[in-house]
């Protein structure tokens, strides 16, 4: 259709349409009006110049033949009464018969209507004369002259008269049948021309309904399609993927492909067109962030698993790039970094701690403030701490005792070499003694209390040093124990 009309609303569209069709019935209206108006003048020139006419010939002939008998009656009447009423009836007959004439005057529309109205005149305006005649006869009282006219030149004139209005009714008759032959065929026509219209206004209304039927149904189907095509393509497999992510799968992929609808006009069913249009670029718009939140994702992923591979390497000092992300990423991935950075905060400061521990400082403890797992991290390792150092603490005294021992056995023993050297000079004494035995007896008896002595002195010094000895075994049992405990707590701080 014209591209103005497409660009009507639908109401006006149905305007427009039922406009046409009511103009068709109007020109069919209009023709058959005037088609009838036409038969209907046929029918009032028909009955007005002939068939009225026809009926006031027929009454002047009754009347002309009215006035002939009376006549014959006048001539044969008995009494002067009934000659006087006779001849009234002959005026009054004729006066009527004027009156008829007269109101046929008008009725003559043609020249032969005329012509022949006017023999009518002729003939009458003859035949008077011979009527007032043969009254003026019998009112002599000269009925024979008067019949005798009656029979003759009064007949005669009568018989033209009555010719003459038999021909003018018969011509009247002549021209009623070609003028109801005319409108015969001007009904025909009218019949013709009427149905003419109304078959091709029938037609034009049909055409208009077939094409605005055509025009809306078409549009009709076609959004309805697409509309149905957007949902079960598009939107149902957004679903699905959507559906998908939320159970961790994000490789789905959205197959999309909802064509847009072509917009030929501006009305109604046009900006619905538009309107699903709009619907099919958003549908995809929210494909194309659903996509790009699906990468957004990805990428979390893949963050967060590279922070996991980090951690299981013990690269602790890993962190997510939370400035590629933006949002509740951004915080979701700085978050994490805070999370691993509160889990290493009270760690870093154990380490810290440790190390110090195994540079023998053991003065330093964990001071952070922690709550949780690492308050109970933090106090473990501050009592490993105070234990070692209690420990330590007990070792050192321990190694004083043991050096103290060693020193009363170093002393022990110098004195025990001290006796045995002065055991080995007596026995020296002895032997020289001996091999002096005969020089000095006293001097024998001297030495060999000194040697008891000395003996005596030996085997004391030498139970000192056995209480000794085992008083520093008993230093290094306990010494074992306690760096057994150390290292018990040190097995805990590393675990």
């Amino acid at each position: 259709m014209i591209g103005w009309f497409n660009d009507l609303k639908i109401r006006a569209k149905l305007l427009v349409g039922f406009g046409v069709v009511a103009a068709a019935v109007a020109v069919i209206g209009f023709v058959g009006i005037q088609d009838l108006r036409r038969i209907n003048a046929a029918d009032s020139e028909m009955y007005t110049n002939y068939a009225r006419p026809l009926q006031s010939l027929g009454e002047a002939r009754s009347r002309f033949q009215q006035i002939r008998l009376g006549l014959y009656k006048l001539a044969f009447a008995g009494t002067p009464e009934e000659s006087r009423q006779l001849r009234e009836r002959v005026y009054q007959h004729d006066a009527a018969l004027d009156s008829l004439l007269r109101l046929y005057e008008p009725t003559m529309i043609t020249p032969a209507d005329t012509a022949v109205y006017r023999a009518v005149q002729t003939a009458r305006a003859e035949y008077l004369p011979v009527r007032d005649h043969t009254v003026e006869l019998l009112l002599a009282g000269r009925r024979d002259e008067a019949v005798a006219l009656l029979r003759g030149e009064a007949k005669v004139k009568a018989e033209a008269v009555d010719a003459a209005l038999t021909r003018l009714a018969a011509f009247n008759a002549e021209q009623a049948e070609l003028l109801s032959a005319q409108n015969t065929v001007l009904t025909r026509r009218a019949i013709f021309t009427m149905g003419s219209v109304l078959l091709a206004g029938i037609l034009l209304a049909l055409l208009i309904g077939w094409t605005l039927s055509q025009r809306l149904s078409r549009a009709v189907r076609t959004v309805a399609d697409r509309t149905e095509q957007l949902r079960g393509l598009c939107v149902t497999n957004l679903g699905l993927a959507s559906r998908a992510m939320a159970h961790g799968d994000l490789e789905m992929e959205i197959v999309t492909g909802t064509p847009f609808l072509e917009v030929d006009s501006r009305d109604e069913l046009g900006a619905l067109s538009e309107s699903i249009n709009g619907m099919i670029r958003q549908t995809q718009a929210t494909v194309a962030s659903f996509e790009e939140a699906r990468r957004t994702l990805r990428g979390m992923v893949a963050e967060t698993n590279g922070l996991v591979s980090a951690a299981s390497e013990g690269r602790l000092s890993e962190r997510g790039e939370a400035s590629k992300y933006e949002g509740s990423y951004r915080e979701l991935v700085a978050g994490i970094n805070q999370t691993l950075d509160a889990i290493l905060a009270p760690v870093n400061e154990a380490s810290g701690v440790l190390r110090r521990l195994a540079e023998g400082d053991f003065t330093r403890k964990v001071e952070g403030d922690y709550r949780g797992d690492h308050a109970v991290i933090k106090d473990s390792l501050n009592r490993t701490i105070d234990s070692l150092r209690s420990t330590l603490e007990r070792i050192r005294n321990a190694s004083g005792t043991v050096a103290a021992t060693s020193t009363q056995i170093r002393t022990s023993s110098q004195s025990l070499a001290s006796a045995a050297e002065e055991t080995s000079r007596q026995s020296q004494t002895v032997g020289a003694a001996s091999e002096q035995a005969g020089v000095n007896v006293q001097t024998v008896a001297v030495a060999t209390e000194q040697m008891s002595g000395s003996i005596r002195e030996i085997s004391r010094q030498l139970q000192e040093a056995l209480r000794v000895a085992q008083q520093a075994s008993g230093q290094a049992e306990q010494t074992v124990r306690v760096m057994d405990e150390l290292g018990t707590s040190s097995e805990e701080i590393g675990e």
